[in-house]
C-alpha cells in the first residue's frame, strides 16, 4: 500500500515529515487562536504555564522516542538472528547434500546456489521495499521434491537422507521466520 515509502531518501523523508507536522501544527494555532486567548487570557503567568506544558511534552516525547528506538533495535536483531539462523542451516543442508550420490548431489547443490544468488540480488532488495516475492518459495518446493525424489540405497544413504531432511525443515522454518519478519 505504502511502499513508495520505502524508496524515498531518508533525509527528503525527514523533511516531508517535519514540514507536514509543522504545518498542521501552524494551521491548528491560527485556526483556534481566538478562542484560545478567549479562554486563557485573565492567566498572568502565561509564560510559566506554557514553560510547564512544553517540558511535559518534551518528558513524553522523550520516553516515545526511547520506546520506539529500543523496539527497532530490538527487531532488528531478533531479525538478524533469524538470516544468521537460516544461513547456517543452509550451509548444514549443502553439507549434508555433499554426501549423497554424484547426480543428485549435484542438481540440489546446484538448486542451493542458485536460491542463495536469488535471496541475496532479488529478495533483499524487495524485502527493502517490504515486499516479499514469491521466487524463493518455487525454489524452495523443487528443492524438495527434488529431495524427497531421492531413494537411498544403503544404510549410511538412509541415515544422511534422514538428516538432509531434518536440517531442510530447520531450514524452511528459519526462512519462515525471516519472511514473517519482513
Amino acid at each position: 500500500m505504502f511502499y513508495w515509502i520505502y524508496g524515498v531518501p531518508s533525509l527528503a523523508l525527514v523533511a516531508l515529515f517535519s514540514v507536514t507536522f509543522v504545518g498542521f501544527v501552524w494551521l491548528g494555532i491560527i485556526l483556534t487562536r481566538s478562542r484560545v486567548r478567549r479562554w486563557v487570557a485573565p492567566e498572568e503567568d502565561w509564560n510559566e504555564i506554557m514553560g510547564l506544558v512544553l517540558s511535559a511534552y518534551g518528558v513524553f516525547y522523550g520516553i516515545v522516542l526511547g520506546l520506539i528506538a529500543v523496539g527497532t533495535h530490538q527487531n532488528f536483531e531478533e531479525l538478524d538472528q533469524t538470516v544468521e539462523q537460516e544461513a547456517a542451516t543452509l550451509g548444514t543442508l549443502y553439507r549434508d547434500v555433499s554426501g549423497y550420490p554424484e547426480p543428485i548431489q549435484d542438481e540440489l547443490q546446484a538448486m542451493q546456489r542458485g536460491y542463495c544468488r536469488f535471496i541475496i540480488e532479488e529478495a533483499w532488495p524487495a524485502q527493502q521495499r517490504g515486499v516479499i516475492t514469491e521466487g524463493g518459495t518455487a525454489r524452495v518446493t523443487a528443492f524438495e521434491q527434488k529431495l524427497l525424489a531421492f531413494e537411498p540405497e544403503t544404510p549410511g544413504q538412509e541415515v544422511l537422507h534422514a538428516e538432509t531432511i531434518r536440517e531442510f525443515n530447520a531450514f524452511v522454518e528459519a526462512r519462515r521466520q525471516r519472511l514473517y519478519g519482513v
